[in-house]
C-alpha cells in the first residue's frame, strides 16, 4: 500500500469510499491440502522455493472474483505456483486497502459465495492462493474513528496508537510509519495481537495458503512474526535499502519485497542499465528473502524488458496482471525457460556486464540474458538463443569452453536451527574457490542442497559447509576432512554426512 499523507482531500475521499462501502451487500510446485500447511515453510521462507512463481491477480479498479476464476486454468498453465488475491474484507474504500469489518467478505468483487469458488479455482489450477492481509491500520465502521465491529477489540479507543491523526486513541505511541486515513493499531495491545492473529487464522480457513502483509512499516518486525502463516509469507517494507528490507525479513521470519531491485530496474529500462551492475537489490544480498517485481498495484511496470530480469534471475519472480495482459506469450516462455533450466530463488548470479545500454548476465551458469539496446552476445561455449525480441534476448547453454559443462548436486542434512542456514564452499570457482560460502537450499527432512554448473573435463571437486544467519556467507566451518568427488556425473547428487564443528 502506498504510504498517504494527511490532506484534506484524502479525507474526503475516504469518507466518500466509506458511505461508498456502506453500501455493499454482505517436491516444490504441488499444491498442498490446506491441513498440510505447515509442511510449506521454513525459516519464514518457501521450502525449496527455487522454481516458484507468482501472479498479482488484480489491480486497484479491475478483476472481480469470476474475472479472476475465468483466468485461473491459463495461470497455472503458464506455470504460476502462488496467485496473490485482493484483500477480502468489507473497505471502507474501494481499494480494499482500509478495512473496516474483517469477517464480511462481500465487497465489489463480490459475494463470499464468488470468493470460494476463485479459492476452490486457483488451487485446483495447481496454484497456492495467498491472502493480502491488512493489520496495520483499520476503519471505523459507521465513522472514521475507532468504532471497529465484526470484531470489536476488548477495548476499542486502547487498540489504536495515542498519537494517531485521529485523537481516538488511548494505546501507546505507533511503533512505525503512520497512515493518515486509517486508524493505526497498537499491536503492543493483547486484544490487537490476539484479534489478529485470528483473523490471520480465519483468512487460511478460507483455503488460503499464505500471505502477503500489507504496509509492515507500519508495526514492528516482531509483531510481524507472530502473525506469520504456516504457509509463504511476504512482507510490504517499501524502502530502498536493501540492507534495511534484509534486516526486516530477517527479523520478522519472511520473505520481503524486492524493491531495491524495482527501483534499479525502472532506472535502467529509463537509458541506464549501468546501475544493475553488482546485482543491488535483496536478490545480490539474500535472495532465499527475495520475491522480486516489475510492477504491481501501487508502481509502474518496467515493462517487458524488466519482466526478463525477473524471471531469469534469483528471487520468487512475482507478475502483475496487467503485465500479463501486455506480455502473456513472452510470460509463458520465460517462465518456461525458468523451469526447465532450474532457474530459483537462491541461483547464482554472474554479471558479464552492467553500462549504460546493456546488461547483461549468466545464471547458474546455464542461463545468459542481456536487457538494453546495446549489444552483448554468451562468451565461447553451448548456447542457444531460447527467445529475443526487441532489446533482449535469453539464451541456454554454457559457457564452459565448448563443453556441455557438468550439473550437479550438493547435499547435506544438518538442522542448523532458525535464522541460520548452510552455505557451500570448495575448490570450484562456482564454489568460490574456497572463498566465501554459497547458500544453499533448505528442503523437507533438514536437507540442504546447492546445484553448482562445473566446467567441461572436472575431474575432482572437494568441498565443505559453513554455517551462518540467512543472507551472510557462513562463518563457521566444518571440521574434519574436505568431502570429494571423483569424475563427476551430469545431473547426480552427491549427500555427504557432516563431519561436525557446529
Amino acid at each position: 500500500m502506498r504510504i498517504l499523507r494527511k490532506t484534506s482531500l484524502l479525507q474526503c475521499l475516504f469518507i466518500a469510499g466509506l458511505m461508498l462501502s456502506a453500501g455493499c451487500s454482505k517436491d516444490d510446485e504441488n499444491i498442498l491440502p490446506l491441513e498440510t500447511a505447515t509442511t510449506t515453510e521454513h525459516n519464514g521462507q518457501l521450502k525449496a522455493g527455487s522454481t516458484a512463481v507468482m501472479i498479482q491477480t488484480f489491480t486497484l479498479f479491475t478483476e472481480k472474483w469470476p474475472d479472476i476464476q475465468s483466468k485461473a486454468s491459463a495461470w497455472g498453465s503458464a506455470g504460476f505456483t502462488m496467485a496473490w488475491f485482493p484483500p477480502v474484507s468489507r473497505a471502507a474504500d474501494t481499494y480494499g486497502y482500509l478495512p473496516t469489518q474483517w469477517y464480511d467478505y462481500n465487497n465489489w468483487r463480490g459475494s463470499s459465495s464468488q470468493l470460494a469458488s476463485c479459492i476452490s479455482a486457483i488451487r485446483n489450477a495447481g496454484m497456492t492462493p495467498i491472502a493480502d492481509i491488512v493489520l496495520n491500520h483499520r476503519n471505523g465502521n459507521a465513522t472514521a474513528g475507532a468504532d471497529f465491529v465484526n470484531p470489536a477489540f476488548a477495548n476499542n479507543a486502547a487498540a489504536v496508537v495515542s498519537n494517531d491523526e485521529c485523537n481516538c486513541g488511548t494505546g501507546g505511541a505507533d511503533q512505525g510509519t503512520g497512515l493518515a486515513v486509517g486508524r493505526d493499531l497498537n499491536h503492543n495491545n493483547a486484544s490487537v495481537v490476539s484479534l489478529s492473529k485470528a483473523y490471520v487464522a480465519s483468512q487460511m480457513a478460507l483455503g488460503f495458503g499464505g500471505g502477503r502483509y500489507d504496509m509492515v512499516l507500519g508495526y514492528s518486525a516482531a509483531n510481524a512474526s507472530q502473525y506469520r502463516t504456516s504457509g509463504f509469507n511476504v512482507g510490504e517494507y517499501w524502502v530502498d535499502s536493501r540492507t534495511e528490507i534484509n534486516n526486516w525479513a530477517n527479523a520478522a521470519g519472511m520473505n520481503a519485497f524486492d524493491f531495491t531491485t524495482y527501483n534499479r530496474l525502472r532506472t535502467a529500462v529509463a537509458g541506464n542499465y549501468s546501475v544493475l551492475a553488482g546485482v543491488p537489490g535483496l536478490i545480490g544480498l539474500n535472495p532465499g528473502r527475495a520475491v522480486t517485481f516489475s510492477g504491481n498495484h501501487d508502481t509502474p511496470s518496467s515493462g517487458l524488458l524488466g519482466l526478463v530480469y525477473i524471471l531469469t534471475h534469483p528471487g520468487i519472480p512475482c507478475v502483475a496482471v496487467d503485465e500479463w495482459y501486455s506480455y502473456s506469450n513472452q510470460i509463458k516462455t520465460l517462465i518456461g525457460i525458468r523451469k526447465a533450466q532450474g532457474i530459483g530463488q537462491t541461483s547464482s548470479v554472474s554479471v558479464q556486464t552492467a553500462t549504460s545500454s546493456v546488461y547483461a548476465a549468466i545464471i547458474d551458469g546455464k542461463v545468459a540474458m542481456k536487457i538494453g539496446p546495446g549489444s552483448w552476445s554468451p562468451p565461447s561455449g553451448t548456447w542457444t538463443l531460447a527467445t529475443s525480441g526487441t532489446n533482449y534476448a535469453v539464451w541456454t547453454g554454457s559457457s564452459s569452453g565448448g563443453g556441455t559443462g557438468i550439473t550437479i548436486t550438493l547435499r547435506m542434512m544438518k538442522d542448523v536451527g532458525q535464522g541460520y542456514a548452510l552455505f557451500f564452499t570448495g575448490n570450484q570457482s562456482v564454489l568460490t574457490s574456497w572463498g566465501t560460502g554459497v547458500q544453499g537450499t533448505w528442503n523437507t527432512g533438514n536437507y540442504w542442497t546447492k546445484t553448482v554448473t562445473l566446467p567441461a573435463g572436472t575431474t575432482s571437486v572437494e568441498w565443505k559447509v559453513r554455517k551462518g544467519p540467512y543472507g551472510g556467507t557462513g562463518s563457521t566451518w566444518e571440521s574434519g576432512s574436505n568431502h570429494v568427488i571423483t569424475n563427476p556425473a551430469n545431473g547426480a547428487t552427491y549427500t555427504a554426512t557432516f563431519n561436525g564443528g557446529f
